[in-house]
């Protein structure tokens, strides 16, 4: 009999949801007999069940139970920005609300041999955790995508360490003390958590850092393992023919710069613009300079407050793998200054794409930037250094050919090295329960 398996989500649709889903992809491809449930589902998959669902049941008519869900997840929404308004964080923070009911997934956990949790912020709750649990006594793998599981409730510390001693004072909240929100909700945790056969999958060193400096989970499990990147982007088209898709220029040099949203600090945009500024100085050339695009995708916001030195062109958000893709594969450098941050999984998918990636020493760069023909690592917070590494790559010649140490990476970015990675760690708890 295969191993059962059920995911946990938020969503299917954000950097981490997306990961999530090229896992449980790749465990099915390798005979387990892997399921998600997910806050809401906006496609349709039949081993995905979404909390909150929008499509009609073939033959079956609408779903009228998606009004009660519906009626119930608005009235909790408005309770947790109630709570938020009083403490008001200065960044993304979780109050560890529960936005369901442990009967409204209770159906799911019946014979399964695993749970794994990914991005579930405004969705489980670490008392529902705990519920499921006790129901199945099946372990739980963890796999840490920000801060958030470790924390009082932030999602990026930015540096902060109090999550070491139990948190309290937060600096994110308006009214930090000892004994406020962020301590509240850890010792919560703590006592929800505490004893759980938890372990934990680590994408980057900089989790596996902050999971062992935890106060709520240091003495667990950790398994290291790189998120995986599936087929959307292993396909080969030449640079050109990538521009002419998504109508870039052919003969510009190309920088390519995304997230979520571009003008949130913690990506660091406010870095990449000082760096283009120092790159344009340091070009003698006018016509260099003008040879020069930054392209862009995600949410712009107030990014066009910055006075860019260079050609603009902002592509919008993407959401086709296909398509992002093809951005990656057009541009001549992707620049990722980011500067907290447990990935992003953008640099995992641009060196999937054979794209040079220049990136401050911070999350998952220093594990995957292992030589020069993958990218360059710029220390942390210097402009300077960073534009050093665009330089390389707007002026020089591109990369040779994958070195050993970048195909080694290459093969561990694969959704089966992902897989079955996983599959061994089901295997290894499965004979220390026996």
């Amino acid at each position: 009999m295969s191993l059962r398996v059920l995911h946990f989500a938020n969503n299917l649709t954000d950097g981490a949801g997306r990961a999530a889903y090229r896992l449980h992809r790749a465990l099915r491809d390798c005979g387990v007999d892997s399921r998600m449930v997910i806050f809401q589902k906006v496609f349709d998959d039949d081993t995905v069940t979404g909390f909150l669902k929008t499509y009609a049941n073939p033959g079956e008519g609408r779903d009228y139970r998606y009004l009660s869900n519906k009626a119930r997840y608005l009235l909790r929404k408005i309770v947790q920005e109630i709570r938020l308004g009083i403490h008001r964080p200065s960044n993304l923070f979780t109050l560890n609300m529960p936005f369901v009911r442990f009967k409204d997934i209770a159906s799911h956990l019946e014979t399964i041999d695993f749970i794994c949790l990914h991005s579930i912020e405004s969705f489980l709750s670490s008392a529902l955790i705990k519920k499921m649990h006790d129901a199945t006594g099946v372990p739980i793998i963890w796999n840490v995508v920000d801060s958030e599981p470790l924390t009082g409730g932030c999602h990026f510390n930015d540096g902060c360490e109090r999550f070491a001693r139990e948190c309290g004072r937060c600096p994110q909240l308006r009214r930090p003390w000892a004994g406020d929100r962020s301590r509240r909700t850890l010792r919560q945790k703590m006592h929800d958590l505490n004893g759980l056969p938890i372990v934990f999958a680590s994408a980057s060193s900089c989790v596996r850092e902050n999971i062992q400096k935890s106060a709520l989970f240091r003495d667990h499990a950790i398994k290291s393992v790189f998120l995986s990147v599936d087929g959307s982007f292993r396909f080969e088209i030449p640079r050109e023919m990538a521009r002419e898709v998504i109508g870039l220029p052919k003969k510009k040099k190309i920088i390519l710069f995304g997230c979520f949203n571009i003008d949130e600090e913690r990506k660091g945009g406010h870095y990449l613009v000082e760096s283009l500024k120092l790159l344009a100085a340091d070009n003698s050339d006018p016509d260099c300079n003008e040879n020069i695009i930054l392209v862009t995708v995600g949410g712009k916001n107030d990014f066009d407050k910055h006075n860019l030195p260079f050609e603009w062109i902002h592509l919008g958000k993407i959401t086709d793998d296909r398509v992002m893709a093809l951005a990656y594969k057009a541009a001549d450098v992707f620049a990722c200054p980011s500067i907290d941050d447990f990935g992003p999984i953008m640099i995992n998918e641009a060196i999937v794409c054979r794209t040079p990636v220049v990136a401050f020493r911070s999350g998952v760069a220093p594990d995957l930037i292992v030589d020069d023909t993958i990218g360059y690592l710029a220390a942390k917070k210097d402009a300077m250094d960073f534009k050093n590494g665009l330089f390389r790559f707007v002026n020089g010649l591109p990369p040779d050919n994958p070195s050993q140490a970048c195909q080694l990476i290459l093969n561990q970015l694969e959704p089966a090295h992902q897989a079955s990675e996983y599959i061994a760690l089901f295997n290894a708890l499965t004979e220390e329960s026996r």
